[in-house]
């Protein structure tokens, strides 16, 4: 009896939610010498005692689901139905506070302005924010907007340092020192997303953060040697991988476009459509551009396209007319074959201008079908050749050959994967009124920097000069 009461007290520091169950059993030790009767009756009362903590535990377990359950819940809400905004409902209520009253007094506008529209711009607060910020920060670089210098000045001030509290990340040599303001990276995010959204190739590539301007990786460019011994006494043939360097290098992608000073009326909330359509959608495409045709493209381009990488496969059609060459469906089974790494097949795209595409379209296989699935086709993914997606870029240039009447351009196949793009963190936003100063009109550019590699030329085949429609 002693040795059970002595046990029972050490184990007494567990939860106190079983207390009265370690009391029930003390109880029984107790009565352990009394007679049975008594010591049914212990259990009895122990029985009701331990039902009725149980009870309350199992109330507290459910209470504490209902909890969690009711946190998630109100989680689920603080983000973008669109799953893409990772700023809670306290940090944009937080910004909307720091809004002057104008753009807080325009709600309604900014809540029309966000059907349809994804990420921070989902929310009408977060593209009050973002709307208020541009017209700010572009006041304060134009002199026609000095008289009220010292007042904007504080309000941009406030809002920045508002929106840059939520959100902090390293924006040193972003641009050039002087002129313009840094976006944001609460905004400049959301930028990011919508150059993205208005790209073929650029959001299926790998992109990588850059940290500083440039940013080096290993290649193997010579694989190790294996082969088949007859003998044992074969001597070994030296095999080791030689290893390579491929250097992401920052360059500045500049957009730029005037617009009238109308634009940076408080009340007009059209300035952040404006924005996204005449910068976000021009830099997705010269990003596509530049990933397949680099300098051929654009000759100010810094970065080698596929079209011109070393040792991407090239790939010769039969057929050549006296301007060009005439691609056929077998054309494209080999050259759905000749990728040199096995998952070319596996994830590889097509890609070509609409050109191309037009005579592709019309192609047939050896059983009369065309060769480009649709929907209707049973077990093809939509637009598809051979199984593997086909997109269809207009940056994909065309040129004359000949006496100037024929147009050429190019197909590729290969997986994006193999394609790698450094995004150097941040962009800038500056504006001036000098130029368009009689008609009233600001000069505006924003300015990314990315860096740009084929990171495995051999993954990716071409055909080059096919005859255009």
């Amino acid at each position: 009896m002693k040795d059970i009461t002595t046990e029972l007290d050490t184990t007494q520091e567990d939860a106190a939610s079983i207390a009265p169950l370690w009391d029930g059993l003390k109880k029984v030790a107790k009565r352990a010498t009394e007679t049975e009767t008594s010591t049914k009756a212990a259990i009895i009362e122990i029985k009701t005692e331990t039902a009725a903590s149980i009870g309350v535990v199992k109330e507290q377990i459910e209470k504490g689901i209902g909890d969690v359950l009711d946190r998630v819940e109100t989680l689920s809400k603080r983000t973008s139905v669109f799953g893409r905004l990772n700023v809670e409902q306290d940090d944009l209520s937080a910004i909307k506070e720091a809004l002057p009253d104008r753009f807080k007094g325009n709600m309604s506008a900014y809540e029309r302005e966000t059907i349809g529209t994804k990420g921070l711009f989902s929310d009408p607060r977060g593209l009050a924010s973002a709307h208020a910020w541009f017209a700010l920060s572009t006041k304060l670089q134009m002199r026609s907007f000095d008289r009220d210098r010292e007042k904007n000045q504080a309000e941009f001030t406030k809002l920045n340092d508002r929106m840059e509290s939520i959100e902090k990340t390293a924006l040193d040599s972003i641009v050039d020192a002087q002129g313009g303001y840094t976006v944001p990276n609460i905004v400049g995010n959301e930028v990011l997303k919508l150059i993205r959204d208005a790209s073929d190739i650029y959001t299926r590539a790998r992109q990588v953060p850059m940290t500083s301007d440039t940013l080096s990786f290993p290649d193997e460019a010579t694989a190790v040697v294996t082969y088949w011994s007859a003998t044992n006494a074969t001597t070994l043939t030296a095999g080791e991988p030689v290893f390579g360097v491929k250097t992401l290098t920052a360059n500045k992608l500049i957009g730029r476009a005037t617009f009238s000073l109308e634009l940076l009326d408080d009340a007009n909330v059209a300035i952040v459509p404006f924005l996204q359509a005449c910068f976000t959608e021009k830099m997705g495409g010269d990003l596509d551009s530049m990933a397949m045709e680099g300098t051929y493209a654009i000759a100010t381009m810094p970065f080698t396209g596929v079209l011109n990488a070393t040792s991407v496969t090239t790939y010769t059609p039969t057929t050549n007319g006296t301007n060009g060459v005439v691609l056929k469906y077998t054309d494209m089974v080999k050259m759905f074959a000749a990728g040199g790494e096995r998952y070319t097949r596996d994830q590889g795209i097509w890609v070509c201008g609409p050109g191309v595409y037009a005579n592709i379209i019309g192609m047939t296989d050896t059983n009369g079908n065309p060769i480009v699935k649709f929907g209707t086709v049973e077990s093809a993914p939509s637009g598809s050749i051979l199984g593997r997606p086909l997109i269809v870029s207009n940056r994909m240039v065309l040129t004359t050959i000949g006496a100037g009447t024929n147009s050429v351009g190019n197909l590729y196949f290969g997986p994006p994967s193999a394609l790698l793009f450094g995004v150097r963190q941040g962009m800038r936003w500056d504006v001036t009124d000098q130029v368009s100063w009689a008609t009233y009109r600001a000069d505006a550019r924003m300015v990314g920097r990315f860096g740009y590699v084929v990171g495995i030329p051999t993954a990716w085949v071409k055909a080059t000069g096919l005859f255009a429609k």
